[in-house]
């Protein structure tokens, strides 16, 4: 059985969270949550929230009904966020690639490394984004929130992407600016790299192996060392 000792594993994918990796649309989603939860008479403080990052809408809307009690359905609840997303996404001006992750994308790709999209969001949602930033061509394997049962800090969605890549968790990088992520990605045996975007808010990435504050600190050369 490999380990990451054995000198013989190569890395072969790189699996990218989409939000806050590589986009920055965490302040879109906040400020449109911002107001659905007012909508709703919740008053969420920035703490609670950031704890949200990461996190698919099942599981953020039903901690949330089942602590404050709201009367909506969990599928009212999670359709209306989503559609208010798709909306905005498809309308903004703003949302461009994170700087550097385009150029990090190409050099994968030349190099014949598989790359991945595991997010939390929902496949609309992920749909509309890469469409929006016209780089879905990119990705051999798109995973999203929707597609497991249990979402980031659990294994399962990198599990999913690790299977339809057909490779194995050891031959894999992730990267994530989440906590959820970065424990999603430990629980999975998969090495991370923890995206440090101050638009994702207080964000523990302390048990990434590498932490980047920018896409010009990393290569295809550092990720090969690090697996």
């Amino acid at each position: 059985m490999r380990n990451y000792t054995d000198k013989n594993i190569k890395l072969r994918a790189v699996i990218f969270d989409m939000d806050g990796v590589v986009v920055n649309s965490q302040p879109l989603y906040f400020e449109l949550e911002r107001r659905y939860f007012s909508e709703l008479g919740l008053n969420i403080p920035p703490e609670e929230y950031n704890n949200f990052v990461g996190m698919n809408m099942n599981n953020m809307w039903f901690y949330l009904k089942e602590k404050y009690h709201i009367k909506q359905s969990l599928d009212f609840l999670i359709e209306n966020n989503i559609k208010n997303f798709v909306e905005n996404i498809n309308s903004s001006d703003e949302l461009k690639p994170i700087s550097g992750v385009v150029d990090l994308f190409n050099e994968l790709k030349n190099n014949h490394i598989k790359i991945a999209i595991a997010s939390s969001s929902s496949g609309s949602v992920v749909d509309s984004m890469l469409n929006k930033l016209q780089i879905k061509s990119f990705f051999d394997v798109i995973v999203c929130g929707d597609e497991v049962y249990n979402g980031k800090p659990a294994p399962d969605i990198f599990l999913l992407t690790v299977e339809r890549l057909q490779v194995k968790p050891e031959e894999c990088i992730v990267i994530e600016d989440s906590c959820n992520g970065v424990k999603a990605s430990n629980s999975a045996n998969i090495k991370c790299v923890g995206f440090l975007n101050t638009h994702s808010g207080d964000q523990d990435l302390s048990n990434a192996e590498k932490i980047i504050k920018d896409f010009s600190n990393i290569n295809l050369e550092i990720l090969k060392e690090i697996v």
